[in-house]
């Protein structure tokens, strides 16, 4: 039989069509030019300016950028390895506008899953609804994350392998999905998403030992996973350059271990402090917002003056009460819930029961376990255990992201249960649950009545299943109204109406989620009747399930989230200041800025225009996030204080020790106005003393006090070129930068002494290597984040370059797995079909 006449490869087109229909008509505005407007993407390109340049006007990939928090290595901003040949994969689905490919490849992705787990074609086309449309996906993307969700597609797929290969024993399929969905995902650029999936594969796998071990055939096993380990090293070896580097870099973030031991109760032993990896962490009672989008406010934003939960508010509380924020969860803030589907919601806990593969405990175990991680400090005995003995669950921060996980398992377990259900006679069939049968339509009906009982008395009596104030309002709420002068009895009446409009905002959504949940009943109860043909009943599921994701979604990623291409292309539409264009009026080719009109250090926007003091990413150098804590921040505060009091610049920036160490030259203190520090020390300087120190603390605390323009301070453990070394500076002593590359800084020195040079540049351990006419010289750590160097007396020509020897020496492995992947794993597909082919094939 010919491949297109096959009605199995026939469906199979079929879906893939409906998914590219789904994800455009989803995002219909892309289809006429607009893209996303995405706060992330708009910072990411902030911070990728120069690279961009670079890439674009010279035709050469930089491994180092300034334009971002003083100088750090590009490799987690943006770096392209030409040895990564899987990443033109992911190209040939952008025949689809972005975001509409995205959510083409979520849809794709689970639907690969779906069919490993031997589902109806028809009922996995909605399950990749289901998965593609998930709320909490289109809030990434709407933010600008497209790393994450890029990644999330190919999550399934690395499920779906494993499965072959153990549930089926198609070996060749197996090996080849695993190799290619691991190399993707890696590709995908986001390795928390993947860490996150080991939980679920490894929970796979043990279901797996112990199905193995009961049949006797732990040999087997052994085999299998042999396989599947081969599969995930080629995976693993396409991104070995990035991989590598990344790797070698992480060890210098925010997520590789401090050196300072100052405030140490908030530390890991190798990662990210504690609270910073939990402040984003789901709350327990949250996670109903898994059936109930707004269970506690849905995001956070004002509640608005045209809100109909303030009907019921009296006129004098309503202006107030708008202005109150309608999400009251324990998060600091949100941009919309983990929204699973309040059908599939129901057919997740129906699976519970009714599934008959012993997946459904895998499935259920994952979903529970990885949920209580995301729960973070709300669940802190787990949390504290994993950051303290699981191997780099530290690195990442905003353990909430761990939903995710259940988003995957609980769709699958759902679609499942809607395969078992959509069999006419299933309904008749019993199931054996806690030692004893029961009909299958009776747990049906029981679970229905569960999960709707749920939803009804989430209306009928509210505060029974959900509170409307978040823990923090509980403690702060009180004592703020009475500072702002409210009697007690004000104050009441306040709290009681804020209550009030959230409750029925509650409420709006818990009559949508029974909604949907009754249409789902009765086009079950029609299907059980007979009165539904099985095609029928799967469609209209399919519809209702559409219906509910793609209404939810619109919430949160609508006409509203696209702005015209042209504004993207031209920085988003931000134009050059007053300030800006006054300070970029210097020809003086390397100097930093600092803006005050913004978040200086959560924001990369500065960064379009200048060479940045400070930025926006999540995992800056950590030698200079503890500069900005301990040195930088404590400068902010003088600046302040100084012309507050009424300073003149030499005055205010005579103390802002840590700034002019940095050669901050500008600040932008109004969009108008930028200040010029005429204490910044320039490119590099001589200075009369070193003052040693014995350890970390000790330095960055001598640092933030020092005068930089006289004195350096110099930690022991790189003090050894210095201890015994006489230098000084004559009056005319100068270094001057004769030319500027990101990777390649030329100066020239002049002192009639030997000197001890210090640099306006952020330390990097292993690539920046210095040059004294042509010789090599150490590069010294000094002030704990800037360079030093012994210069002879005399005239030199000093240069430091950046040599990273990982970026090319990585790229052989990566070659390798590429090509293992994009020959050989169509080669082992091809070996797979012809086998199945075969008449004994089962």
């Amino acid at each position: 039989m010919s491949l297109l006449k096959s009605k199995n490869f026939q469906m199979k087109l079929i879906a893939v069509v409906i998914f590219a229909a789904v994800s455009l008509i989803f995002c219909y505005p892309s289809l006429q030019g607009k893209v996303l407007n995405q706060y992330d993407i708009k910072q990411g390109r902030g911070s990728t300016s120069e690279i961009k340049k670079y890439r674009e006007d010279h035709n050469r990939q930089i491994l180092w950028t300034n334009s971002a928090f003083s100088g750090m290595p590009a490799t987690l901003l943006s770096v392209i390895y030409d040895s990564e040949l899987l990443r033109h994969v992911p190209r040939i689905f952008k025949i689809f506008p972005r975001p509409a490919n995205i959510i083409f490849l979520l849809m794709l992705g689970f639907y690969i899953l779906l069919l490993s787990l031997k589902v109806d074609l028809r009922i996995a086309i909605a399950g990749g609804i289901a998965y593609g449309l998930s709320s909490y996906y289109l809030v990434y993307l709407a933010a600008g994350h497209n790393t994450k969700v890029h990644s999330l597609a190919y999550l399934p797929g690395m499920l779906a392998g494993l499965i072959w290969l153990y549930q089926h024993k198609k070996l060749f399929l197996g090996l080849g999905m695993v190799a290619l969905f691991f190399g993707l995902e890696i590709q995908g650029r986001h390795p928390q998403m993947m860490y996150y999936m080991l939980f679920a594969l490894i929970i796979y796998a043990v279901y797996q030992l112990t199905e193995y071990i009961k049949r006797k055939e732990f040999v087997e096993f052994l085999k299998i996973t042999g396989i599947a380990i081969v599969g995930v090293l080629i995976g693993v070896a396409s991104s070995y350059s990035y991989l590598k580097n990344t790797n070698e870099y992480g060890k210098n973030s925010i997520r590789g271990k401090s050196e300072l031991t100052l405030n140490n109760d908030d530390k890991t032993e190798t990662g990210l402090d504690r609270s910073y990896v939990t402040t984003w962490s789901y709350g327990i009672s949250e996670s109903f917002s898994l059936l109930i989008p707004n269970f506690k406010g849905g995001e956070t934003k004002q509640i608005g003056a045209d809100n109909k939960a303030l009907d019921n508010v009296p006129q004098n509380f309503k202006q107030l009460i708008a202005r109150q924020l309608q999400y009251w969860g324990d998060q600091p803030s949100i941009s919309g819930p983990a929204y699973a589907g309040a059908f599939i919601f129901f057919l997740a806990f129906l699976g519970i029961f009714i599934v008959k593969s012993k997946i459904r405990y895998a499935l259920l175990i994952g979903i529970l376990f990885t949920m209580a991680l995301a729960w973070g400090k709300n669940f802190q005995g787990l949390t504290t255990f994993f950051l303290d003995n699981v191997p780099f669950y530290s690195k990442f921060r905003a353990v909430s992201s761990m939903m995710v996980i259940p988003l995957l398992l609980i769709p699958t377990l759902g679609i499942l249960a809607l395969n078992r259900i959509s069999i006419v006679d299933a309904w008749n069939e019993k199931t054996r649950l806690f030692g004893k049968e029961y009909e299958n339509k009776k747990i049906v009906w029981s679970t229905f009545g569960i999960i709707a009982g749920f939803c009804f008395l989430g209306y009928v009596a509210p505060d029974m299943v959900n509170s409307f104030l978040s823990t923090q309002e509980m403690e702060s709420l009180p004592s703020q109204l009475k500072a702002a002068n409210y009697t007690v009895q004000q104050s009441d009446l306040f709290i009681e109406n804020l209550i009030n409009a959230r409750k029925a905002i509650f409420k709006a959504d818990v009559l949508r989620s029974l909604g949907i949940l009754l249409g789902g009943g009765l086009l079950m109860w029609l299907f059980a009747a007979k009165r539904l043909s099985q095609s029928t009943f799967i469609v209209l599921v399919g519809v209702l399930i559409f219906i509910d994701l793609f209404s939810a979604g619109k919430r949160y990623m609508n006409e509203d989230s696209f702005i015209s291409k042209k504004k993207i292309e031209n920085n988003y539409g931000l134009q050059p200041t007053i300030a800006d264009q006054q300070i970029r009026q210097d020809p003086d080719p390397h100097y930093r800025v600092l803006n005050l009109t913004v978040s200086p250090f959560n924001d990369a926007t500065t960064s379009y225009f200048h060479k940045s003091i400070g930025g926006y990413h999540g995992a800056k150098l950590k030698i200079y996030q503890d500069f900005i804590e301990y040195c930088i921040t404590p400068d902010l505060t003088k600046m302040q204080q100084g012309f507050s009091k009424g300073g003149n610049p030499s005055q205010v920036f005579a103390g802002t020790h840590a700034l002019n160490m940095l050669n901050n030259k500008y600040i932008i203190v109004a969009p108008n106005q930028a200040v010029r520090n005429p204490a910044a020390l320039g490119n590099g300087w001589f200075v009369n003393k070193a003052q040693i120190v014995p350890d970390a603390n000790a330095e960055i605390l001598e640092t933030a006090k020092i005068n930089p323009a006289n004195k350096v301070v110099i930690r022991e453990s790189f003090a050894q070129e210095v201890k015994s070394y006489t230098f000084g500076r004559d009056s005319l002593a100068s270094i001057k930068l004769l030319s500027y590359d990101p990777e390649e800084l030329v100066y020239e020195s002049n002192n009639s002494k030997d000197g001890l040079a210090v640099f306006s540049e952020v330390y990097y351990p292993k690539n920046w290597k210095a040059y004294i006419d042509g010789q090599p010289e150490k590069v010294i750590r000094a002030n704990y984040a800037l360079r030093a160097l012994k210069v002879p007396a005399g005239k030199h020509e000093i240069i430091f370059k950046y040599e990273d020897e990982t970026y090319a020496a990585a790229a052989p492995i990566s070659w390798t797995g590429s090509i293992l992947i994009l020959l050989g794993v169509p080669i082992l597909f091809f070996l797979q079909y012809k086998k199945d082919r075969e008449p004994n094939a089962k």
